[in-house]
């Protein structure tokens, strides 16, 4: 692929609560939906390709650490963001 993109990643909340998010009680999953999917997405990649990930920025979110897990899961990639 030239391009993979994944818009807005995150796991199903397992609160309950339908209109709860889940953002602080499924951090590590989410962490790890991540990992996995850069790890993935760089074995599909065609030479020169992109990935992108849109993700918001505020409050908890900003604990995901995006980049950095970019890294773990595919360090021969160049990153770039917010």
């Amino acid at each position: 692929f030239d391009r993979i993109i994944f818009n807005f990643p995150c796991v199903a909340s397992s609160i309950g609560d339908a209109s709860a998010d889940g953002q602080n009680a499924e951090l590590e999953s989410n962490r790890a939906l991540l990992i996995a999917f850069f790890a993935r997405a760089h074995a599909l990649l065609a030479p020169g390709g992109e990935v992108h990930v849109a993700h918001k920025t505020k409050g908890a979110f900003r604990q995901w650490g995006v980049l950095d897990l970019a890294a773990k899961g595919a360090p021969a990639l160049k990153y770039q963001g917010r």
